[in-house]
């Protein structure tokens, strides 16, 4: 898995993987959106916030190419924060 980009303050950093890699980002705010492809119809993961399991995901659908939010974080106190994505 690689990172194109990374911004911050309500814009997108993406990495490209093929929907078995986890990931982990540390990110400024109150809240984050997980965007992305699902692969195989299907995506499965554990998500973590600062180290504390915060849900598990179940999202099934075509892979059309087309984007959409995979998982929606909000409520986060204000500061740093680290996310993990494990499938």
């Amino acid at each position: 898995m690689s990172a194109s980009y990374s911004d911050y303050q309500r814009t997108p950093s993406e990495t490209n993987g093929d929907g078995t890699s986890s990931f982990e980002y540390t990110f400024e705010g109150t809240g984050i959106n997980i965007v992305g492809n699902i692969p195989n119809g299907q995506v499965k993961a554990d998500i973590f916030i600062d180290g504390r399991k915060a849900r598990r995901i179940d999202v099934e659908g075509i892979d059309n190419g087309s984007k959409r939010t995979l998982c929606r974080i909000t409520g986060l106190s204000p500061g740093k924060h680290t996310i993990k994505f494990i499938p």
